[in-house]
This record gives C-alpha cells, sequence and structure tokens, in this order.
C-alpha cells in the first residue's frame, strides 16, 4: 500500500476533522517531513481525491471527494493496513 492509500484511509476515517499535523502524527512515518507531507496532501487535492475544507486561521482540515473514496476502495486500504504500518514504523494505530 502506498503512502497516498494510507493517507486517504486516514482522512475518511476522520471524516474532515484533522490537519495535516494530525495526520503526519498519525502516520508517524519518519522518513516523511513535514514538506513531503504536504506536498503529497497538495498531489491529493490537484488530483481531485481531497478537498481542503477551510483556508482561514489555523490549518486546513481535509476530506475525501467521491473520486477520492473510490480510489480508497480501489486500494484495498484497510484497519490491517494500519496495523502492518504501525508494526513497521512502531507507532499507534489511529
Amino acid at each position: 500500500m502506498t503512502v497516498e492509500g494510507l493517507l486517504l484511509d486516514l482522512i475518511a476515517a476522520h471524516d474532515g476533522q484533522w490537519s495535516w499535523y494530525q495526520l503526519d502524527r498519525a502516520l508517524s512515518v519518519r522518513r516523511l517531513d513535514v514538506s513531503n507531507l504536504l506536498q503529497r496532501l497538495n498531489r491529493l487535492e490537484r488530483d481531485g481525491l481531497i478537498a481542503v475544507l477551510s483556508r482561514g486561521k489555523g490549518q486546513p482540515r481535509y476530506a475525501l471527494t467521491d473520486k477520492g473514496r473510490a480510489r480508497l476502495r480501489e486500494s484495498g486500504a484497510s484497519p490491517e493496513a494500519w496495523a502492518k504500518v504501525s508494526a513497521q514504523t512502531g507507532s499507534a494505530t489511529p
């Protein structure tokens, strides 16, 4: 599973409630610095897979679009996928 697939899964699980910072903390993939995560989120938005819910004060929050939900179903992201990532990175599952 790709990092983008995991991001889609996590965004779907929190339905527009989380910012990039919370996504970064939940992923705990140390190889991704914040700028890399932001680039990935920008790419998902550009590709129409996620929508930014607010750009005002504070951090933007993300939600899946219909296209993002379809991609998530295709990717097969699941809690089992998170368990695998957690085991590899030593992070807790969301």
